[in-house]
């Protein structure tokens, strides 16, 4: 009988009463019967806490991964929802009965991707001694550990758990998952990077972290978010340097990133970046072609001094403007700060005419 959506059993759970309970399931009623919602009476006793009702229907043979049936919103077993809302005694009791700990959701994640979005350490401990690594790596396509990083988490010791358990720093998510974000992004050190989060970059590098694995490179990431600590520890683990990114023309992303502040230039230039090379014009003193007919021609990677024919005005940045003195006639740069010019110009003449060489000697030594 189902009243309001709810079966007496499903309201004896939800009420958390073992005694009556007890008297509806000596009289023979359904174990697994679903309320209007397709939620069984197991997954109400988890979802309210219940760990005597739940025992008493495992007892009696209810099926301990029928939680939600396939036509609700999100479906999942009751290891998901106890490990969602980090009952851990709940989990223990679910474990012991045959739970599946490698079950996934509507969204492919398992139980012990839950606990590490919720930072419950303690169920991820449970859970992780348990749960098929590999299979959730194929199956799931997700790593626990990208779970801790999720909506800028910070579940540091959480992650430290599964690192020290085996769990691989490298995994990248899979195509399906991978679609959720714009960036293309891959691993658990992209999403520690964008988080701006330094304690997790610096432990996931010393469990062995890969740096370039991603599309949009994490030291590009750093860059963006002005983060030099972050910066300087990609470098310090071999991060490209000379990464160049299609979208960006035969110039390197990370140092187009890096033109807004001097300190990261510096260092890019300290580690080796040849910056001579990527101001070089394939086209000499020969007329340039248009952008519009490179792109007519699907010309790839088009040089930088073509796209600049499509930037507007602009300023010449106030950091540069002492280095550029040093090189060159203050006259000459005086005039292109009274007035801004084409930043093909300023590049041009600033950068390839002026003082390229010296300018590179001279931050070097600064």
């Amino acid at each position: 009988m189902i009243v309001n959506g709810w079966t007496p059993l499903h309201e004896a759970a939800s009420k958390k009463s073992a005694q009556i309970m007890t008297h509806l399931l000596m009289s023979g009623v359904d174990l697994d019967t679903t309320d209007c919602f397709g939620v069984t009476p197991l997954f109400t006793a988890v979802i309210s806490g219940s760990h005597e009702c739940a025992k008493l229907l495992l007892e009696r043979g209810a099926d301990v991964d029928n939680g939600r049936a396939g036509f609700s919103e999100n479906p999942a077993t009751p290891l998901h929802e106890a490990a969602r809302r980090g009952d851990l005694k709940m989990c223990e009791i679910l474990l012991e009965h045959g739970a599946n700990p490698n079950a996934l959701d509507k969204r492919n994640r398992a139980p012990i991707h839950l606990a590490a979005m919720g930072d419950f350490i303690a169920i991820v401990g449970e859970l992780t001694r348990v749960t098929n690594k590999r299979r959730i790596y194929k199956e799931s396509g997700l790593s626990p550990i990208i779970s801790c990083l999720e909506d800028a988490s910070d579940n540091y010791y959480t992650m430290e758990l599964l690192l020290e358990d085996g769990w691989d720093p490298n995994h990248c998510i899979n195509n399906d998952v991978q679609l959720r974000y714009k960036d293309g992004r891959k691993t658990a050190l992209y999403f520690a990077v964008l988080n701006n989060n330094e304690d997790a970059v610096e432990l996931l590098l010393q469990y062995g972290a890969k740096v370039n694995l991603d599309p949009l490179k994490c030291i590009t990431v750093a860059v963006g978010i002005s983060n030099f600590d972050i910066f300087d520890m990609l470098l310090l683990h071999g991060a490209d340097i000379h990464e160049v990114n299609v979208n960006v023309g035969d110039f390197p992303t990370t140092f187009a990133s890096a033109l807004s502040d001097h300190r990261f230039i510096t260092r890019l230039l300290q580690m080796g970046l040849d910056a001579d090379y990527f101001f070089k014009c394939p086209f000499g003193e020969k007329e340039h072609p248009s952008y519009e007919d490179l792109v007519r021609a699907r010309t790839q990677p088009i040089p930088w001094c073509v796209k600049m024919q499509n930037i507007k005005n602009t300023s010449m940045p106030s950091w540069l403007v002492p280095y550029i003195f040093k090189f060159s006639g203050r006259n000459n740069i005086n005039k292109m700060k009274q007035k801004p010019a084409p930043l093909k110009h300023l590049t041009r003449n600033a950068f390839v005419k002026a003082c390229r060489p010296k300018l590179q000697e001279q931050m070097l030594r600064d």
